[in-house]
């Protein structure tokens, strides 16, 4: 793991001059402006930083991604192809119950459950 990028950023009190009397003049808000650039400059850089590791960990993470997606478990069944899960959604959103869904298209309970389930959190995610 990377240390925090922020973990070294420091922190200043600034104290600002008063609107009039002593210590009002302008050489105190001079004074003021320039700390206040510096203090700026340091947020600046400290942004970078953290910009910098965003995009690191995005870059990452769409690597891990990727991996996933093309790792396959050793053995098991091909994919069902997608005109048939269309077909099964089409009959789920229908009305025809599980069962004789899973009868019409030769396949178990289960699968037209996961297929419904997968359908039913695809549709409530925002595009």
């Amino acid at each position: 793991m990377r240390p925090e990028p922020n973990a070294d950023v420091e922190t200043h009190a600034v104290k600002v001059p008063p609107a009039t009397g002593p210590g009002s003049g302008k050489e105190a808000w001079r004074a003021l402006a320039l700390r206040a650039i510096e203090a700026n400059a340091g947020l600046s850089a400290a942004v970078k930083e953290q910009e910098a590791a965003l995009r690191d960990a995005h870059a990452e993470v769409e690597l891990l991604r990727r991996q996933i997606a093309t790792r396959r478990p050793p053995g098991g069944r091909e994919p069902m192809a997608d005109d048939k899960v269309s077909r099964i959604e089409n009959a789920i959103r229908t009305g025809e119950s599980t069962r004789s869904i899973a009868r019409g298209f030769k396949v178990s309970a289960m699968t037209v459950s996961r297929i419904g389930r997968r359908m039913r959190t695809r549709d409530a995610l925002p595009a």
